[in-house]
């Protein structure tokens, strides 16, 4: 069993984060922050991409070059904003 005070804190400080939004009379609901994310981090998670979708496509028998130019031929969603 948990303290009621200690689920008290945890919802205070996951709202303080912005990852909880209480809304008194409806409920506490996930909330909408962009995470920032170090350089170092950023690339590994990119590595790890990469990695995934080159074993997927290998699975289809894609080239590296295929995945390559498909995503080249994709529009850009940060120039879409």
């Amino acid at each position: 069993e948990v303290n009621p005070n200690t689920v008290r804190k945890a919802y205070s400080d996951l709202e303080l984060l912005g990852i909880l939004n209480t809304q008194q009379g409806t409920g506490t609901f996930v909330g909408y922050r962009e995470i920032e994310i170090g350089d170092d981090e950023k690339q590994r998670m990119l590595r790890q991409i990469c990695d995934e979708l080159v074993a997927r496509g290998h699975q289809y028998n894609l080239t590296v070059k295929d995945i390559v130019e498909c995503l080249q031929g994709r529009p850009n969603h940060e120039t879409e904003e």
